[in-house]
């Protein structure tokens, strides 16, 4: 008995919140119930008043629910999509400041190097446009093949 006066009571409150799609469903159900009644017990013209004016109402009452939820979520989905965006901006910060990490260090490291050896044309091409990027002043050596840039 418990147990059927707990799913009532949910019942109950879920009608009270969602009054109008409560009274469209016991509309819809009348509708149904009209046109299942054997053809003596109501005139044809009466139920199919009846039938008209319920199904009106339905409609009215499905599109007031939708429109009430509509309403009701539009808040939410700009707060969601805020929250969203402000993740999105953190991530990608987070993963710039990642990416300038790694690249200073692969600088370090290369720069750490006395000496490093090109073996392909695309190697010594990139070599020369890094060094173009970051040098002002160039010298050139001796006998040296190539120039030497000062950094």
């Amino acid at each position: 008995m418990a147990r059927f006066r707990e799913t009532v009571q949910r019942s109950v409150n879920w009608a009270v919140k969602n009054i109008d799609g409560a009274i469209a469903l016991i509309l819809a159900v009348a509708v149904a119930v009209l046109g299942l009644l054997p053809d003596n017990v109501i005139a044809d013209d009466t139920r199919s008043q009846l039938v008209s004016g319920a199904t009106l109402a339905v409609l009215a009452l499905v599109t007031t629910t939708l429109l009430r939820d509509r309403v009701r979520q539009e808040p939410v989905e700009l707060a969601m999509q805020r929250t969203s965006d402000a993740l999105a901006k953190l991530q990608l910060n987070r993963l710039d400041e990642l990416e300038q990490v790694l690249t200073r260090a692969q600088r370090t490291l290369e720069d750490m190097s006395v000496v490093r050896i090109l073996t392909s044309r695309k190697e010594i091409a990139q070599a020369h446009a890094e060094a173009r990027r970051g040098t002002t002043y160039w010298a050139f050596k001796g006998g040296a093949p190539a120039p030497i840039c000062a950094r």
